[in-house]
């Protein structure tokens, strides 16, 4: 086994049996990024290994290339295959990325190959190379993008008052849109995130990954407005990183907002700490926020201008 081959064989297992990204949005964009970069080298160490083989050494140039590019794409949909066999999923997603990752880093080693005399070879093959790296970056770049604003933006976990859409928040089972809020609840012109609640239980707006750590705040803010001519009843969770999926293992409290009201409703966040059966929540590590009701309020609007700590 020559060095080219213990490479490859060495960035395949990587691959097989690399830890699960987990949930986290940045350790799977990280994952789904990864790909490309490592079978754009397996392909280029194909490259490399077929022009020392006696029986592929004296192919053209342009053939070698197709031959790396192939293999390297067979490898790829190897280690889907062999995923299944570790517990893992295959991923059409990362099959994708495989595909890409070994045209674009052939078409940017033309520049660098010196068996390649044809300089427009050479030009088509960086920029064709480049579009597609970049191309491949856009997901993981507005990932990071999103987590530079989630920055940014704390102590505020949402802000609906801005333009920028709060890229951790998302309505389960409802329907969400930024819209005004009524002006009789507002001087001027103000943006709300609008929900409308669906029929079925529990129902409302989700916040995963908010920006973990909430230690040194006091308390968490929500700014609500319930335009509905009922009193409605809504339900703050909040769980950290180790939550067990158990209720008692989390914050759960319910509010009443006064019909047609603008509220701004306040939880201690000791309170929040303590909730937790037989330990306390871990605030430097808080993994999720939900704002909630249940299938009894059907049809019921709610606005979330703002939820923030102080």
């Amino acid at each position: 086994m020559n060095r080219y081959s213990l490479l490859i064989g060495i960035l395949l297992a990587a691959v097989v049996f690399s830890p699960d990204p987990g949930v986290s949005r940045g350790s799977a964009a990280i994952h789904d990024f990864a790909h490309a970069p490592i079978f754009g080298c397996v392909a280029l160490l194909v490259l490399q290994w077929s022009r020392q083989q006696v029986f592929t050494r004296d192919w053209q140039v342009g053939t070698h290339y197709f031959f790396a590019f192939i293999a390297a794409v067979v490898l790829g949909a190897a280690t889907e295959v062999a995923q299944m066999f570790a517990n893992r999923d295959a991923s059409w997603i990362d099959m994708r990325s495989d595909v890409l990752g070994a045209l674009a880093f052939c078409g940017l080693y033309t520049m660098l190959d010196p068996r390649v005399d044809k300089m427009t070879i050479r030009v088509i093959g960086i920029v064709v190379g480049g579009l597609l790296l970049v191309w491949h970056s856009i997901p993981a770049v507005r990932v990071a993008i999103a987590y530079l604003h989630r920055s940014q933006d704390f102590p505020s976990l949402i802000d609906a008052r801005d333009s920028r859409a709060d890229d951790f928040a998302s309505v389960f089972r409802a329907s969400g849109e930024y819209a005004q809020l009524p002006a009789r609840y507002v001087n001027g012109g103000e943006q709300a995130l609008h929900i409308q609640f669906g029929p079925e239980d529990w129902v409302g707006l989700d916040l995963d990954e908010p920006y973990p750590d909430w230690s040194g705040h006091r308390a968490l803010l929500l700014d609500l407005t319930n335009p509905n001519e009922g009193a409605l009843d809504v339900t703050i969770r909040v769980h950290d990183r180790t939550h067990n999926w158990e209720f008692g293992d989390r914050f759960n409290r319910t509010f009443r907002l006064a019909p047609q009201t603008r509220t701004t409703l306040r939880v201690p966040l000791d309170e929040i700490e303590r909730a937790p059966v037989g330990r306390r929540l871990n605030l430097q590590h808080v993994a999720n926020l939900q704002l909630f009701t249940s299938g009894a309020n059907a049809g019921r609007e709610l606005y979330v201008s703002r939820i923030w700590l102080e």
